[in-house]
């Protein structure tokens, strides 16, 4: 049964990372293979529970109970389950948080502010925009947003692919710069490997050096200065209800209260999605009160964000509960630990092992590199850490992070921000290969080298 759990799995690994080409949702496609995989782990589940959780289930059994598939599914199954629901919390606190943010027109004010006539200028407008949001929230719908703030600025589908290329790269590597704006990170931090500080002054030069390098060598490809006909007139303001002071105050009550989660949960020792949903409760209950006088007095101005956003948002949650399921069961397996062990026997090499996880993710969604990778680590109930730093806070988990992130911008199949611009912007495949790849890994190698220099210091 074993061979048959494994064998469906990597099918289902390389349906995902075929994607582009069958075009069968990998969402789909990792809740199928995750649950469909379970139930074949129970049709052998007095095997896999005696080999592997002979002790708990004793336990178990003394405790009263006597059914395997009760034991798998209130023990082992349960425990993938909760450990999903709490990055998946966590993520829709933040959606929420971005949803009241963008409906009462509090990113209004970046259309005024990147209007420039100079190509260049805008595209180190667009980038340092994209990267500080990203790095408050999460890198998926900071790209969404700044391509619609993109569309009504720029016009001509070449240039926009330009554009969009450089957010995409900006939002991701911004993502990566905290424990918040990205989903590797925050899975990161939930299961204890990393710390919020730490993490980031870790990662902070080596992706800012990759933006910059990025950012200066696509700039070579536009021209001197926007043609006239494609410039879009000048902005004549927002349609917004509320006044200036109360945008900015909800601003600053979500993007702060989401920079106050991590001491929140160092002063609580709650988990990280308990701060993150008090954030969007008291947000939700100061933009009751800014927009009380208006709900009923039809001058409410309803805004939501693109069909696209939400849709994207909820696939990429379904998505990795799914790889949760594929990856823990085979963990349950066996498996998993088996090949953790020879790995570390057979490298023992931190930089190694970053670099598979990196080249995967060039196929792969970063995020199944990452699941994979913590759900190995914990294989290891021993606790000895000899020949690999898996151990919490180690130099390890920051390094493939960054390989991760490296290796989801090659191709744009490598993420959902990369997904959503090749839907957004009709960008294909062999344009991006042909104009972004090779400048992404000569970016990317740059940053490799500083993130080097940085590990070896350490």
């Amino acid at each position: 049964m074993t061979v048959v759990i494994l064998t469906l799995v990597i099918i289902g690994y390389i349906v995902i990372a075929t994607e582009a080409f069958h075009h069968i949702n990998k969402a789909a496609v990792a809740i199928f293979v995750g649950v469909a995989a379970w139930l074949l782990y129970t049709l052998a589940g007095r095997d896999f529970v005696r080999a592997e959780h002979a002790t708990d289930f004793a336990t178990y059994f003394l405790s009263g109970g006597d059914s395997y598939n009760v034991f798998i599914a209130q023990s082992l199954f349960s425990r993938y389950i909760s450990s999903a629901c709490e990055v998946v919390l966590f993520l829709l606190a933040t959606i929420g948080i971005m949803e009241v943010l963008n409906g009462n027109g509090c990113f209004d004010f970046l259309s005024r502010a990147l209007r420039t006539r100079k190509p260049r200028k805008l595209m180190w407008l667009l980038v340092l925009t994209s990267f500080l949001i990203s790095a408050n929230l999460d890198n998926l719908s900071t790209t969404v947003l700044m391509l619609v703030v993109m569309h009504k600025i720029v016009s001509g589908r070449k240039l926009r692919m330009i554009y969009g290329s450089a957010i995409v790269v900006a939002a991701a590597a911004g993502g990566a710069l905290t424990v918040i704006g990205d989903v590797n990170g925050l899975t990161l931090w939930t299961r204890g490997l990393i710390t919020p500080s730490a993490y980031s002054a870790i990662m902070a030069l080596p992706v800012m050096t990759l933006t910059a390098v990025f950012t200066a060598l696509l700039g070579r490809m536009l021209p001197e200065r926007l043609p006239a006909q494609e410039y879009v007139a000048r902005y004549q303001g927002d349609d917004a209800v509320l006044h200036t002071w109360q945008k900015f105050t909800l601003f600053v009550v979500g993007i702060g209260g989401l920079w106050f989660i991590p001491t929140f949960h160092n002063i609580t020792a709650f988990p990280p999605y308990v701060g993150a949903l008090c954030v969007l409760s008291l947000l939700w209950v100061v933009n009751e009160i800014f927009n009380l006088r208006l709900m009923h007095s039809g001058k409410m101005v309803m805004r939501h964000s693109p069909v696209a956003v939400q849709y994207e948002n909820i696939q990429a949650i379904l998505f990795y509960i799914g790889l949760t399921l594929m990856a823990g069961v085979c963990v349950e397996t066996g498996v998993v630990d088996s090949f953790t062990r020879w790995l570390c026997v057979e490298t023992g090499n931190a930089y190694f092992m970053s670099a598979i996880g990196g080249a995967v993710s060039i196929l792969l969604d970063s995020v199944a590199v990452i699941i994979d990778s913590t759900l190995m680590a914990a294989s290891l109930q021993t606790g000895d850490f000899t020949y690999l730093p898996f151990n919490a806070g180690g130099i390890y988990w920051p390094m493939l992070s960054y390989a991760c992130l490296f290796g989801s911008l090659i191709l744009t199949i490598g993420s959902m921000s990369g997904v959503m611009l090749m839907r957004m912007e009709n960008v294909s495949l062999l344009w991006y290969i042909r104009r972004i790849t090779p400048r992404v890994i000569v970016a990317g190698a740059v940053g490799a080298i500083v993130f080097f220099v940085i590990a070896e210091l350490l």
